[in-house]
């Protein structure tokens, strides 16, 4: 007996289901990005006059660390997305069974590695990064009441990562409208009623993240297909635990690099002042959407390249990728287009200031137009991940996506030290080049697989 709500995506229609496939992940996406700023938000309206500038500025001090923080251990849930997907196209209950059992145990594990850490060195790592004598006491509790979370919010992220390992997007997405309504109710009670500011947040994020969570699990719990969750497999069996690992840890130390990576390229960007530095946030905010929505369809191709994978339909797999570059290609130009005829009232809109009007322009003027490139690039990496080279698509996509980038920067920015547009340019280029090296080692991998069938026939 399998659950309805999973999806077969070894047959039928590439191009309609993954569509259907990456929708809700593309809701999960934007809705994060609105509860994300839902704290800042609420801060800055309610707060406390006296309170309140200081406190949003201590909730964005928090944000590249907790990315860097959380970054390795989400990679690890494509491991476990990867195991998951190929089990079901295989037709192995048993072995999913035992995946998920032990991938639901490794994300409560990491929660609370992620939990000691965060909260024992808030204060320490604040420090390091410079945090602002004004922000640092804030930004600590902040931190420190947001670990608290961290298994909960592993929880969620690995139990999500296994749904959508067998075709189910539509929950997690239900699961994190629930938790984000209840963020922002929590919100505005803490702060308006309770007279919190950043503690009042901090609980919200984590009461909401339980919510989403515990959803998740009750749903693999009561599930008859191959995401279904045993207690009797809440251990951690040798050759599941490698397998996930495998998969997971190269993905996740692709992360940790991007996030240092970031942290570079906000340094220099921040060299050209405060004006510049929120031109670029604004900008950020804006070009986000046209990422996370190619990241969603970027993503699907995960699960359904494992699960065919596991079916042993390496000819879908091509196919999927071909589809799925389609349809970026297609999202990109047509939001990338009216962001740039609409990219004036898009940033005075966020930040009615005509002095950083220049500098997010000169942002969405390179990303809006080229972001496509970087969403190409996440396809390759994750049908990599799903053919089981994991290592590989993390060797190739840090040198391209980080190392390159970096050395780019610095050549340029040495060539053009006055020029903010260059900071930009070095972005698709980097994508390009990681896109043409990713489909050399992709054309082998494939060709491999065609002798390997030739052979059998």
């Amino acid at each position: 007996m399998t659950d309805n709500h999973e999806l077969d995506l070894t047959k039928g229609s590439i191009l309609k289901e993954l569509i259907i496939f990456s929708l809700p992940i593309l809701g999960v996406n934007i809705l994060q990005l609105l509860f994300n700023t839902a704290d800042t938000v609420v801060l800055g309206r309610f707060a406390a006059p006296e309170r309140a500038t200081v406190a949003v500025g201590a909730v964005g001090a928090t944000g590249t660390l907790i990315n860097l923080f959380i970054g390795f251990f989400i990679g690890l849930s494509l491991g476990a997305n990867v195991v998951v997907a190929k089990a079901k196209g295989a037709g192995d209950k048993d072995s999913a069974e035992k995946y998920v059992g032990c991938s639901v145990l490794l994300s409560v594990v990491s929660g609370v590695v992620l939990l000691l850490i965060g909260f024992f060195g808030a204060r320490s790592f604040l420090y390091f990064m410079n945090c602002k004598d004004d922000l640092l006491d804030m930004a600590t509790t902040y931190l420190k009441i947001y670990s608290l979370g961290m298994p909960i919010i592993m929880l969620y992220n690995f139990s999500a990562a296994i749904l959508r390992a067998v075709g189910d997007t539509f929950r997690p997405l239900i699961f994190l409208v629930a938790g984000g309504i209840l963020n922002v109710v929590l919100n505005i009670f803490f702060v308006t009623v309770v007279g919190l500011d950043v503690e009042g947040v901090a609980i919200a994020t984590v009461a909401s993240n339980f919510v989403s969570a515990v959803c998740c699990f009750v749903v693999m719990l009561k599930s008859t297909g191959y995401a279904r969750l045993k207690f009797s497999h809440l251990k951690f069996y040798k050759k599941e635990l490698k397998d996930v690992l495998l998969v997971g840890v190269p993905s996740g130390l692709q992360k940790v690099f991007f996030s240092i990576s970031n942290v570079f390229i906000q340094a220099n960007i921040n060299s050209f002042g405060s004006v510049a530095t929120a031109g670029n946030s604004v900008g950020q905010e804006i070009d986000k959407f046209l990422l996370d929505g190619g990241e969603a369809i970027a993503i699907s191709t995960l699960s359904f390249t494992s699960q065919n994978m596991g079916a042993g339909n390496v000819k879908r797999v091509k196919e999927t990728i071909r589809k799925a570059l389609i349809l970026i290609m297609c999202y990109g130009l047509v939001l990338g287009g009216l962001i740039l005829v609409f990219d004036e009232p898009l940033v005075l809109a966020i930040r009615n200031d005509a002095e950083i009007l220049p500098y997010a322009q000169t942002r969405l003027s390179v990303m809006a137009t080229t972001y496509f490139i970087c969403n190409f690039m996440g396809v390759f990496a994750y049908v990599m991940r799903g053919m089981g080279k994991s290592v590989l698509s993390m060797i190739i996509s840090i040198f391209g996506g980080c190392v390159l980038r970096i050395i780019f920067i610095m050549v340029m920015t040495a060539i053009f030290p006055e020029s903010f547009l260059v900071l930009f340019i070095t972005y698709p280029m980097s994508w390009t080049i990681t896109v043409f090296v990713q489909n050399i080692f992709l054309g082998k991998m494939f060709r491999f697989y065609k002798t390997k069938e030739e052979i059998k026939a």
